[in-house]
């Protein structure tokens, strides 16, 4: 049952597509994660000369083409055209919230396109965190993932990415001795790699890259209980620009039982 929530087969997309960071082409990666950073969003989309959309990037984009380039040692520049999925899926804004989430959720993408009146705007699984009326509202021991993948605090940056790529995961719970301790996602992958780029001191960010660890980047983590809600959850994540969030026995025992994500949350749209 979904309360006094509104039902997301009624509400068309494009009473929550929103209007997008709009880059070019030939726009450089660090004017690109700057711009993320600013607007505090986390897709971009690239378009032609036009200003039509011919491409869409988002956080993960930097951290797997990022880590690539510097494993392999390819440090020249990196452009919008680089980093983008290209051809990006759109979709009417008469579809309803409920389609456009099966659609994020079968193909495995966090954002679409939305045509409305001959132009386009996007919709992304944040934005459902931003309308929490869409979204069922729970208690999170019924919707988390139990026994969720963590990593030590000594863990290397470049295992911990390489899992989360292989895991297709985006938020990482970091502990010490199974207690929590913080918090890693993709987002602040990103954001260190773009530093080693861009810092000058660094003259080889590759060699630096492999002694990176967690606890150098992690941020202090949410102490989330089973018992809150996703509501209040939703509302956590935003405020923390968090992608997801381990979630601990109780306030007084940190230890890691479980994690829920963006996607999760996404998934809540789809239940009656």
């Amino acid at each position: 049952m979904r309360g006094n929530n509104l039902d997301p087969t009624q509400v068309k997309v494009k009473e929550i597509a929103r209007d997008y960071i709009k880059v070019a082409k030939d726009e450089q990666y660090s004017e690109l994660f700057w711009k993320l950073d600013k607007f505090k969003d986390t897709h971009l989309v690239v378009v032609d000369d036009n200003n039509q959309p011919i491409g869409i990037i988002s956080t993960k984009d930097f951290t797997r083409v990022l880590t690539d380039r510097l494993r392999r040692k390819r440090l020249a520049h990196i452009f919008a055209s680089g980093l983008m999925t290209p051809n990006p899926i759109s979709i009417s804004g008469d579809e309803s919230i409920a389609n456009a989430v099966k659609i994020m959720l079968d193909q495995g993408i966090s954002s679409l396109l939305v045509k409305v009146d001959g132009k386009y705007k996007i919709i992304t699984k944040r934005d459902f965190l931003k309308h929490t009326d869409l979204i069922a509202n729970k208690p999170l021991k019924e919707v988390m993932t139990k026994n969720p993948i963590t990593a030590a605090v000594g863990t290397k940056l470049t295992g911990a990415e390489m899992m989360m790529r292989e895991r297709k995961i985006s938020t990482l719970p970091v502990v010490n001795d199974g207690e929590l301790v913080g918090h890693v996602d993709i987002r602040l992958i990103s954001r260190k790699l773009v530093e080693l780029f861009l810092e000058p001191e660094h003259k080889h960010p590759e060699k630096l890259l492999k002694e990176i660890t967690l606890g150098d980047i992690m941020s202090n983590p949410l102490f989330i209980t089973p018992e809150t809600n996703t509501h209040t959850l939703s509302k956590k994540l935003l405020k923390k620009e968090f992608k997801g969030t381990g979630i601990v026995t109780s306030e007084g025992n940190p230890r890691v039982i479980g994690v829920i994500t963006e996607t999760d949350l996404a998934k809540l749209v789809l239940e009656t």
